[in-house]
């Protein structure tokens, strides 16, 4: 009941331990989410002036730290109307899992660096934008594999290592066929 009390009250932890040891003593230890992620947050601002604010985000989605960043972990971008606070939540930790994974994944398997990730909200989807400056459009409520599978198969006719690309639309499916949009540059 006390490391249920504990956890509720402190998200920051994965988890507690209680000890007692005799006869008088209490040893407690607390295990930290590690850190997962840059966040970088675009304000809209008045007169479409948007504002930058920089946050890492530990596995279970909470801001643990404002104004900072980690180069080796992932960056993902959001846009918002008002700033976040410490301990707020921009994603919740099963999208913020997904979007980890879906860079990992996409970098395993191409072997393009991912500059950085954009998470659209409303329409529900993750844009990747590549070391080579081209986007691929991931929809957040399929699963990843087959649209990256759709991808891996269309790498004979679209050659995204050497093809100028501004975007790769891999969201759209059909019952006969798989399809994948682009736009060259």
């Amino acid at each position: 009941a006390l490391t249920a009390e504990i956890l509720q009250q402190n998200p920051e932890y994965k988890s507690v331990s209680v000890k007692k040891i005799f006869p008088h003593d209490v040893q407690i230890n607390l295990e930290k989410y590690p850190v997962a992620a840059n966040i970088i947050d675009l304000i809209q601002g008045t007169d479409s002036l948007k504002i930058q604010k920089k946050y890492l985000v530990n596995t279970n989605g909470m801001i643990i730290m404002e104004n900072d960043e980690n180069p080796e972990l992932p960056y993902i971008t959001v846009n918002t109307e008002q700033a976040y606070n410490l301990n707020d939540f921009p994603l919740d930790q099963q999208k913020l899992d997904y979007i980890i994974k879906l860079t990992n994944l996409f970098e395993e398997k191409f072997g393009l660096k991912i500059v950085e990730a954009n998470y659209l909200r409303k329409a529900r989807e993750v844009h990747l934008r590549t070391e080579k400056g081209f986007t691929v459009w991931f929809d957040l409520t399929k699963d990843m594999l087959p649209q990256i599978d759709k991808l891996k198969k269309a790498l004979p006719k679209l050659d995204i290592y050497k093809t100028p690309l501004q975007y790769i639309d891999l969201r759209i499916t059909s019952a006969n066929a798989e399809k994948v949009i682009y736009k060259r540059r």
